[in-house]
């Protein structure tokens, strides 16, 4: 498979994919601290933590991605537990919104 890290967004990804940021102004406001765990996803989102856990770990499986300052950035990262992206958030929620139906 083919690694999403530093990969530049054409004009047809930034069609299908949310976009945050552009390379012009680009959006680096947060640290590896501001990744959120499977615990905080469950709390910000209102479901079990377990059934969170999952829903990233199906996310990363499928490598779901986002474009952030004009490169696409996965959702989901593995810093030894599945981490959700600050900026990914708004994609998180549409990624569960199509989930939930």
């Amino acid at each position: 498979m083919k690694s999403t890290h530093h990969i530049y967004a054409t004009h047809e990804d930034r069609e299908k994919l949310i976009v945050i940021g552009s390379p012009a102004k680009p959006q680096n406001n947060y640290t590896k601290a501001d990744f959120l765990t499977p615990a905080k996803v469950g709390q910000k989102f209102n479901m079990p933590t377990k059934d969170a856990e999952n829903f990233m770990k199906k996310l990363y499986s499928r490598r779901a991605c986002f474009v952030l300052n004009g490169r696409i950035v996965p959702i989901i990262m593995k810093f030894g537990t599945f981490s959700l992206h600050p900026m990914g958030i708004e994609a998180f929620q549409q990624q569960l919104q199509k989930q939930r139906g």
